[in-house]
C-alpha cells in the first residue's frame, strides 16, 4: 500500500510517494457497531443508528450515524463555543460508557449533537459520580443532510486508562423525538429496564492494536 505523494510544500516540506508499513496500519483497529432500541415499538420507525470506535494510542475516536427521518428528532443546533455541560442526557445524547476489567470504576462520556459533552467517572455502579477533570476538551463534529448525520469526536484517554489494558465498553444512545417521546438505543439490553450502566452490557473489548486483541463479544 502506498502513501500519495507530490510537489513541494512551504517551509521545505515535500510529498514523496512511499510505502506504508504494516506497523502504521496496526496503528488503528476500527470497531463497527449496530444499536438497537429497548422498545422497539417506542422508538421512531425506519430509524438506523451505527458507527464505530477506533481505539488508538492514547485516544478514543467515536463516530455515531443516524439515519431515517430525522426531522422526527430532536437535533439541537450547533454551538460555538461547545463545551462542557450537564444533564445532556435530557435531550438526544451519544453516550459510550467504558470500564477497566477487574475494576468497579467506570467512565461516562455524554455527546450532544450541538456539540456539548461531558465525561464523569463511577466508583461502582451509579455510585460516586464525579466530573472526570483529568480529561480536557472534546473536539467533536457533526455533518447532516436530510436523512443522515454523522457525529464524531476524538477523546484523549492516556492519563486514565493505559494503552496496554484492554478496555469493556458499551455504546448508547438517547433519542428525543421532536413530540416529547424518548427512546433508549444500546449495543445490548440485559435488564427489565434501560440500563446504559449495567456492567453486563459492556460487550465491545477495546484495545490498541499490537498490544491486544479487540473484539465484540457475543451475546
Amino acid at each position: 500500500m502506498y502513501r500519495g505523494c507530490g510537489g513541494g510544500l512551504p517551509g521545505g516540506l515535500h510529498r514523496c510517494r512511499r510505502r506504508i508499513s504494516r506497523m502504521e496500519i496496526e496503528k488503528s483497529f476500527r470497531l463497527h457497531f449496530q444499536l438497537r432500541p429497548f422498545s422497539p415499538g417506542e422508538a421512531p420507525q425506519g430509524l438506523w443508528i451505527s458507527g464505530s470506535v477506533d481505539r488508538r494510542p492514547g485516544n478514543l475516536f467515536l463516530t455515531y450515524i443516524l439515519e431515517g427521518d430525522l426531522n422526527r428528532i430532536d437535533l439541537p443546533e450547533p454551538v460555538r463555543p461547545a463545551g462542557r455541560r450537564h444533564e445532556l442526557w435530557r435531550r438526544t445524547c451519544f453516550e459510550i460508557f467504558w470500564a477497566r476489567p477487574g475494576h468497579t470504576a467506570y467512565w461516562e462520556g455524554n455527546f450532544s449533537p450541538a456539540g456539548d459533552w461531558n465525561v464523569y467517572r463511577f466508583a461502582g455502579y451509579r455510585q460516586g459520580m464525579a466530573e472526570e477533570e483529568r480529561l480536557g476538551g472534546i473536539p467533536c463534529q457533526m455533518i447532516k443532510t436530510s436523512r443522515r448525520l454523522e457525529f464524531s469526536c476524538r477523546m484523549d484517554i492516556q492519563d486514565i486508562c493505559p494503552d496496554r489494558e484492554v478496555l469493556e465498553a458499551g455504546i448508547a444512545c438517547v433519542m428525543l423525538e421532536s413530540g416529547g417521546r424518548v427512546s433508549y438505543w444500546a449495543l445490548d439490553h440485559r435488564g427489565q429496564k434501560a440500563d446504559f450502566h449495567d456492567r453486563r452490557s459492556f460487550r465491545l473489548q477495546l484495545a490498541v492494536p499490537g498490544s491486544s486483541g479487540a473484539e465484540i463479544a457475543e451475546a
